[in-house]
């Protein structure tokens, strides 16, 4: 056979994303202190969106100049899923601090126009007011639609003789559930409403019932913030679904640490 020459492969060149200035962060870094309540104010929903759709954008660019070379094209995606969830996770805190400003009742919980909550450490409780809604009555239980997921709820109704089906709440949970040990009743006097009771996956206090709703301010909870350090702590050092790291938990509050090896 004849041998013919090749000619070379030209690759576009690769971005080096790790030199400083090369992606465009500086709109994150105008956020304002969270202290500055009319700032705050500015903080919404829209705002996170737009820097996920943002960091969106990004990501496609790091595709389209790495994606000749299948290790750096990795460690762009590897560092800018960093990147954008460390960036849609502080504008989340600062939405949640906006949101989280109620005096806690000596229930632990708090209220909305929709539903009032209370706590334990292991569950909480809702109570939804459905005459609050604008579903129309009367309301019967085998209408109602509640899907349990580990990281959030959907509630929906469909009122007898209707095709309509209305949204009654959905959202994200502050933390994971257990689906299993949650459940729900309805309470028909002498105000109709729509009970849940979850069962907590770790325990703990949540701020509120659902991400993006307004909820309590837990550091006013009296102990709570040497309870969320001390919670923090222990996770850190055990991994507790583990029988043997179960095990040196318990050893340690009877006896004192294992000694290291």
């Amino acid at each position: 056979e004849d041998n013919k020459a090749t000619a070379p492969l030209l690759l576009p060149d690769l971005v080096d994303y790790s030199k400083e200035g090369t992606l465009d962060y500086s709109k994150f870094d105008k956020i304002i202190d969270s202290s500055d309540d009319e700032a705050m104010d500015d903080i919404s929903e829209e705002r996170i969106q737009a820097a996920k759709k943002e960091l969106e954008e990004v990501e496609k660019d790091a595709a389209a100049n790495g994606g000749n070379d299948t290790e750096t094209y990795m460690m762009n995606m590897l560092r800018l899923k960093r990147e954008k969830e460390r960036k849609v996770a502080r504008l989340e805190e600062e939405e949640n601090k906006r949101l989280c400003v109620q005096t806690p009742n000596k229930w632990n919980g708090g209220k909305t126009n929709l539903y009032s909550f209370r706590q334990h450490i292991k569950n909480i409780e809702v109570y939804i007011n459905m005459s609050a809604t604008a579903i129309p009555g009367p309301y019967r239980g085998k209408n109602f639609d509640v899907k349990w997921r580990p990281n959030g709820i959907d509630i929906s109704y469909q009122p007898d003789g209707m095709r309509s089906t209305y949204n009654v709440i959905s959202g994200r949970f502050p933390q994971d559930i257990v689906c299993e040990d949650s459940h729900w009743t309805l309470e028909t006097a002498p105000e109709c409403t729509l009970n849940l009771y979850i069962k907590k996956l770790q325990d703990g206090l949540w701020p509120q019932f659902l991400k993006g709703h307004a909820g309590i301010d837990i550091s006013k909870i009296h102990g709570a913030s040497d309870a969320m350090e001390l919670q923090r702590e222990i996770h850190s050092k055990y991994n507790l679904s583990s029988p043997q790291q179960a095990a040196a938990f318990q050893h340690s509050l009877e006896n004192g640490p294992l000694p290291e090896d």
